[in-house]
């Protein structure tokens, strides 16, 4: 693909992604507004053994991702296996309490997304996503692992210079 059909699948791209995701919103407000709607319907269904056999493992992550900007730790917890690990930039957690724990200890700000690109293959989903809070924003690249409708794993990795400038810790972003 040349430099210019490129930039125009990509902007198409994004543009398919914002109109699905946001239903025709900013993708920030879509993505939180539509996690947020959703996420007391779905709430139920992630205690049920089978849930996840209907949704997409895209779903599942952007209901995290969602309810992570929202700060609604609720539905973070339920989208997360028992055994959850997560790895990144400053901090590394070996179970779902440790990292709910970590959110606890560090309430996130609320925050949007503008999703850069969604993928997924079989258990595994990648987000590329810019990370906006108050005071700034990061771009994000995002791994997770997927079995039987939760979230195992994941992998966080994005430019640490200057987030919680002074104790590396104390803005939330921290705690992705």
């Amino acid at each position: 693909v040349h430099g210019g059909e490129y930039t125009g699948i990509l902007e198409w791209s994004q543009k398919c992604w914002r109109g699905i995701l946001s239903g025709g919103e900013n993708i920030g407000v879509g993505v939180l507004g539509a996690a947020t709607r959703l996420a007391a319907q779905r709430r139920a269904w992630y205690s049920r053994p089978l849930w996840g056999l209907g949704m997409r493992n895209r779903e599942i992550v952007l209901d995290y991702l969602g309810a992570f900007s929202a700060g609604d730790t609720a539905t973070v917890a339920a989208t997360l296996a028992d055994s959850f690990c997560l790895s990144g930039p400053f901090l590394t957690c070996d179970s779902k309490q440790d990292y709910l724990e970590a959110l606890r200890r560090d309430p996130l700000p609320p925050a949007r997304l503008e999703m850069i690109e969604l993928l997924e293959r079989g258990e595994t989903v990648a987000a590329f996503y810019r990370y906006i809070k108050p005071g700034g924003g990061n771009t994000v690249a995002q791994l997770f692992w997927l079995d039987g409708g939760k979230i195992t794993k994941t992998l966080l990795v994005f430019d640490s210079a200057g987030v919680g400038a002074g104790n590396g810790n104390g803005d939330g972003e921290s705690a992705a």
